[in-house]
């Protein structure tokens, strides 16, 4: 029996294009050391389909802050629709 989760992929997405990037950007401009933290679980479904949950955090600006200051979700069939 598969788990009901698993984690797919863990990255801070800083070498990317689309909206990753620009959200980036417009995050170094306002002074944020840190980039957004994504994660990505596939959630396990019945008859082989897939379905992918995407979680990204941005933490404060601080520096050794350890506060989460938005988390976003996202869900999609493929790893970068969810992103």
């Amino acid at each position: 029996m598969r788990p009901g989760r698993q984690i797919v992929r863990l990255t801070y997405a800083h070498d990317t294009t689309g909206f990753p990037a620009i959200l980036v950007d417009h995050l170094k401009k306002l002074g944020y050391r840190w980039y957004p933290e994504y994660t990505v679980y596939e959630d396990y479904r019945e008859f082989n389909q897939e379905q992918y949950e995407a979680e990204m955090v941005i933490w404060d600006r601080q520096d050794l802050s350890i506060t989460e200051l938005h988390t976003f979700r996202g869900i999609g069939v493929t790893v970068e629709m969810a992103v």
